[in-house]
């Protein structure tokens, strides 16, 4: 059975063209990147709560792994590891 979750995100990407769904997480990456960018090297070493206590330099980092993890998928390459 289909988590609330999942089935709101399927049915929510649904309803968008591909190419704005593209635009968008080019757009909110882009913005991601900048803010990366311009963080100020003491804010990276602020503390975040995942499953386990970590601080932002170490979340930055991990978000750019996972996100090249399904750009290879997608894109169909050499499987990149996540974990």
């Amino acid at each position: 059975m289909m988590s609330d979750r999942k089935l709101f995100t399927t049915r929510t990407n649904q309803e968008y063209q591909l190419t704005d769904l593209i635009d968008l997480w080019y757009q909110l990456n882009k913005h991601i990147c900048q803010v990366l960018r311009f963080m100020p090297d003491e804010m990276g070493k602020r503390q975040v709560q995942t499953e386990d206590l970590h601080d932002l330099r170490w979340l930055a980092e991990d978000y750019i792994k996972h996100l090249l993890h399904h750009l290879h998928q997608v894109l169909d390459l050499e499987p990149v590891a996540y974990s």
